[in-house]
């Protein structure tokens, strides 16, 4: 990453607002929270990756919001920790069971790395670059919640290539009631 990116993040115009994700996301989101008069959400990230361009949290980083940022891969902590210092970062992956490791993949390009050993396979066929396995430690999505926030995050934004509708369905939506949740599929 060039030192010109990591000091001037992109910055996109969807539907007249400013925006650093990569579908325009947060904009939508920026809307439906003005029409609340809520401008500065608490925030749950799963797979952070890059912590600026390209990111659902960001901009409410910018103006003052706070949240839990959860990464997999530990070659992205230092960027995270250091662009993003008000929030609370986890090296940890998001599991749907009791197990306290897993393999996670690692490619040639960090933004593909993943846990799903089948999303794994697909990438390589595809004629991506498998680097290493490493073991990662794993959390469940409740524990996270429960151990970082009063209540719950006002918004859950998850992006963990291949994952996102398993770890989704394991979320206690009884005790942890969260009103935004934007997943990639």
């Amino acid at each position: 990453m060039s030192l010109k990116q990591l000091l001037f993040p992109k910055l996109y115009r969807i539907f007249g607002r400013n925006t650093f994700s990569q579908g325009g996301e947060d904009a939508v989101l920026d809307f439906l929270l003005h029409s609340i008069g809520l401008l500065k959400p608490s925030y749950l990230e799963l797979g952070v990756y890059d912590p600026r361009n390209g990111n659902n949290t960001y901009l409410y980083h910018l103006r003052g919001g706070k949240g839990v940022l959860v990464e997999a891969d530990e070659t992205q902590l230092s960027n995270i920790k250091k662009q993003r210092p008000n929030d609370v970062v986890i090296h940890a992956g998001v599991s749907t069971s009791n197990a306290n490791t897993a393999d996670f993949y690692i490619f040639d390009n960090p933004s593909i790395n993943t846990f799903d050993k089948h999303e794994a396979e697909v990438r390589q066929a595809e004629g991506r670059q498998l680097i290493k396995v490493s073991a990662v430690p794993l959390k469940t999505i409740n524990q996270i919640i429960a151990e970082n926030f009063k209540n719950y995050p006002d918004y859950l934004s998850i992006d963990i290539e291949g994952l996102d509708y398993d770890v989704l369905q394991s979320l206690d939506t009884i005790r942890f009631p969260i009103s935004i949740i934007c997943a990639e599929t």
